[in-house]
């Protein structure tokens, strides 16, 4: 059964069945298992499959619900949540945005993004807040590239369609008649006329 979830005005499909998974100081929980050693491993459970080590968590397929020192931190695919001095963090492979998003808002961030639970909340290193006790970070949807013909931001000339660097047809005009009915030009000079001759010379 999907229950329809708001977030940032986007309709997301969250399953009921969910990884649930504990980080706490030097070690992992999944389930009834703990993963103890710095080397990240594949982990199957039901709900999703999640990279894992001691201090970090990745998804890689399904909802990870991350039970952390003051709150609860879910993980959608591409998000990796990793332990750090004083918090934790959050980031993306190729440093693609992050959107995070809780009960009050959301906004999108640099990756990675420091983020510390508190009192009032999740505060990150740029200064942004987000309140409530749960955190949900997510890829940020990339931004749509603009229709060819658009004019810059800047106010330049928009490049043209197709290749740049494709020259323009050679066109020459190919007349079918004396282009000088008269014997004299502007210059006053004789041209000389000739009948027409066919391409096999008669």
């Amino acid at each position: 059964m999907l229950k329809p979830l708001i977030v940032a005005g986007a309709m997301v499909a969250a399953t009921t069945s969910v990884v649930k998974v504990g980080l706490r100081e030097d070690r992992v929980r999944i389930g009834d298992r703990e993963v103890t050693g710095p080397v990240f491993q594949v982990q199957e459970a039901q709900g999703g499959t999640l990279l894992a080590s001691q201090n970090a968590v990745e998804s890689l397929g399904g909802l990870v619900e991350i039970q952390v020192e003051g709150g609860l931190v879910t993980i959608e695919p591409g998000v990796r949540l990793t332990r750090a001095p004083g918090g934790f963090e959050l980031s993306s492979h190729g440093r693609r945005p992050l959107r995070l998003a809780s009960g009050d808002g959301s906004f999108v961030v640099a990756s990675p993004a420091s983020v510390v639970a508190d009192s009032g909340g999740w505060r990150v290193a740029d200064g942004k807040r987000l309140g409530g006790t749960s955190l949900r970070a997510a890829l940020a949807a990339a931004a749509a590239e603009p229709p060819a013909g658009t004019p810059p931001a800047d106010g330049s000339s928009p490049p043209p369609a197709g290749n740049g660097n494709a020259q323009q047809p050679d066109i020459r005009r190919v007349l079918s008649y004396d282009p000088f009915p008269s014997a004299e030009v502007t210059d006053e000079q004789t041209v000389k006329s000739t009948s027409s001759v066919s391409p096999d010379g008669q």
